[in-house]
C-alpha cells in the first residue's frame, strides 16, 4: 500500500507530559496501523509469530535431535528475514507519513 496515508483519528496517541510522544508509543502505533491496513505486513507478522511460536515449541524440548536443530537454525534465519523486511516496510510507511515519526 504504498503511500497510505492514516487519518489523523488512527494516530492519535497519547503525549507525554513534554507533548512528545515516546519511541514505543510510535513504534507500536505504526505496527497497528501497518498490520490493519497493508496486507504484505500482516502476513509476514502472522508468519514471523508462527515461526516464535514453533521456535518456543523446540526450545521447550529438553533435547533436540539434528533435524530438529536444523529447523531451529533455519526458523531463525526466516524469522529474522522477515523481520528485515517488516522494518523496510515500517520504514517506508515513516518516511510517507511524517506526522506518525514525530519529525
Amino acid at each position: 500500500m504504498l503511500g497510505y496515508k492514516p487519518s489523523a483519528r488512527q494516530l492519535s496517541i497519547p503525549s507525554t507530559p513534554t507533548g512528545e510522544r515516546s519511541m514505543t508509543d510510535r513504534l507500536d502505533e505504526v505496527r497497528e496501523v501497518l498490520t490493519r491496513e497493508n496486507d504484505e505486513y500482516r502476513r509476514l507478522r502472522e508468519r514471523h509469530k508462527g515461526f516464535e511460536e514453533r521456535l518456543a515449541a523446540l526450545n521447550a524440548k529438553a533435547f533436540l535431535s539434528e533435524q530438529e536443530k536444523l529447523e531451529t537454525t533455519r526458523l531463525k534465519k526466516e524469522k529474522l528475514q522477515l523481520k528485515d523486511r517488516m522494518t523496510a516496510i515500517a520504514r517506508d510507511f515513516l518516511e510517507r507519513s511524517p506526522g506518525v515519526s514525530g519529525r
